[in-house]
């Protein structure tokens, strides 16, 4: 879920069971609700763009330019760009390196890298996203992976760039902690939930090198367990924390919880 400036709520529905599941029948849909009313404005599907290996998970509303950026977690690993006026929608960066997940890096729990239910190493790809204050770049990483990259977003709405030539606006900005959900607050820090850690990491763009500098923000051990979900709002970040290793991955963690949204004063 996303709240943007104008005070609309846009919720989106990856149309899966399962976080990661494949299979025929998904119908992922992005809903925008006016919270002054608590009405339905709009309802944007996907159903001309998705496979069904594919898997929708978070979003981004750039108001400036009128578009909407997801993740997609799926097999093809991509970012999904979304005209919310006319409500076509394009898959750009499949595959790309800065989308797919680097195979030699793995999410580890415990000191083992995560499986699946059925056994397999945990490979999950474009999934934190986070959008500049003045709306100019993207950020976005995989989840398995460490690394972390940027994109301005004139490419990314500009259909006119081939997918090569999209790819060679990509910024990679170094490795860092493995997160999840990520957010950028007005000063231009992000903020991520380290998942091999239970921590909250503030990531600093370096202006000389733009590479990310991280620094420990948030440690609540016994508390904080898989913080991915994030919000700002009157000087404090919200954590949703789902626990989500716990209830996902074979790793024979208990089902502890509790699920839970905490909130931290930021800086300043």
């Amino acid at each position: 879920m996303w709240v943007d400036k104008a005070d609309h709520l846009w919720v989106l529905d990856s149309g899966r069971a399962v976080l990661t599941a494949a299979g025929p029948g998904a119908r992922p849909k992005l809903v925008e609700f006016d919270l002054g009313n608590n009405t339905v404005i709009r309802s944007y599907g996907f159903d001309d763009i998705v496979a069904p290996t594919d898997s929708l998970n978070d979003v981004r509303i750039d108001l400036v330019h009128g578009y909407a950026y997801l993740t997609n977690i799926g097999k093809r690993g991509s970012l999904v760009v979304l005209n919310l006026k006319t409500g076509t929608s394009r898959q750009v960066l499949v595959g790309d390196r800065s989308t797919f997940a680097d195979p030699g890096q793995h999410l580890m729990i415990n000191g083992q890298p995560a499986e699946t239910n059925d056994g397999k190493i945990v490979a999950i790809h474009a999934d934190g996203i986070a959008l500049s204050p003045d709306a100019k770049w993207l950020y976005y990483r995989p989840l398995t992976d460490h690394n972390y990259w940027r994109v301005p977003t004139s490419a990314l709405i500009d259909a006119r760039l081939s997918p090569a030539q999209l790819s060679r606006k990509v910024q990679y900005l170094g490795s860092a902690e493995l997160t999840g959900g990520l957010i950028m607050d007005s000063r231009g820090t992000l903020y991520g939930g380290d998942l091999e850690h239970s921590t909250i990491v503030a990531l600093d763009i370096d202006p000389a090198t733009h590479k990310v500098k991280s620094r420990l923000f948030v440690r609540a051990p016994g508390r904080l367990s898989w913080a991915d979900g994030f919000a700002i709002s009157q000087g404090y970040l919200y954590i949703a924390d789902s626990h989500l290793w716990e209830v996902t991955f074979r790793n024979h963690l208990p089902r502890s919880g509790p699920f839970a949204i905490f909130k931290v004063k930021l800086p300043g």
